[in-house]
Order: structure tokens, then sequence, then C-alpha cells
């Protein structure tokens, strides 16, 4: 984002229904995609989670 700023384009920030949509949509692709993936992508998706909470 800042490199975009410093040649020029004007960022805004995101609104907050932008947010909120966006959230909507990961938590359905997560869920599909754990569908698909099983135990295994349950187990690898459990050891992402818990290692970008520290």
């Amino acid at each position: 984002v800042e490199q975009l700023k410093k040649n020029g384009m004007k960022v805004l920030p995101a609104s907050a229904d932008l947010k909120k949509d966006l959230v909507r949509i990961g938590d359905k692709m997560t869920k599909d995609w754990l569908e698909q993936a099983g135990p295994d992508g349950q187990q690898v998706y459990d050891a992402y989670r818990k290692a970008v909470r520290k």
C-alpha cells in the first residue's frame, strides 16, 4: 500500500461493509476447502490457525 501511495495512487480505507463481506467470503471459501480436504486438511488448517495466534 505504501508503494502505491508513493507512486501517486490514492488509497482509501476499506469500508466496514467491505471488510464484513470479505470475512464472510473467506469463511465460505475456508468451509468449502475443508469439506474437500477432509481430516488431513483440517489438521493443516488447525495448525495454521494456532501458529498465527502466537
